[in-house]
Order: C-alpha cells, then sequence, then structure tokens
C-alpha cells in the first residue's frame, strides 16, 4: 500500500492486475490490462483505460470522468459529472 498527498497527480499503469485507491482528488490517470480498476472517494478530473477489466468510479464530489474499457464494464456514481467521456 502506497500513501500520498490527496491532490497530489497520479498515474498508476498495471498488466494482469487489479487498481484500486480511495480518497483521491487530483488529476489522476489510471491504465490496466487484464486487471479491475476500483476507485473510491474520488474527486477532481479521472481518466481510466481497461483491456479485458471492470471499470468502478465512487466519487464523494463532483468528478470528471474519462473512461474507457475493451471488454468489461464501466460504472460510476458520483453526486455530480461536471464531464463524461468514453
Amino acid at each position: 500500500m502506497a500513501k500520498g498527498p490527496a491532490a497530489c497527480a497520479l498515474r498508476m499503469d498495471t498488466v494482469s492486475g487489479d487498481l484500486h485507491a480511495e480518497g483521491l482528488t487530483g488529476q489522476q490517470r489510471y491504465i490496466t490490462v487484464s486487471g479491475d480498476l476500483f476507485l473510491a472517494g474520488l474527486a477532481g478530473d479521472v481518466s481510466t483505460s481497461a483491456v479485458s477489466g471492470d471499470v468502478t468510479l465512487r466519487a464523494d464530489a463532483e468528478l470528471g470522468v474519462h473512461a474507457n474499457s475493451v471488454s468489461g464494464d464501466i460504472s460510476v456514481a458520483a453526486p455530480s459529472l461536471r464531464s463524461v467521456r468514453s
């Protein structure tokens, strides 16, 4: 488990692994090949890309989303969405 400032800019990539993150509010980018993304307690701008994996985004504040998945589901829950792209 890694810890850092909640508002930091972050990019995480993985192959054959799941990504889990919580409580981040800065500009975020997540990429996975053959793994699921589960992100909770989000705010800010989030960009995700998954190949053969599901993307689950749970926000506590306004969210800007750019999400895509080649073979998987995308689920987003937020109090409000500033922008949505897929």
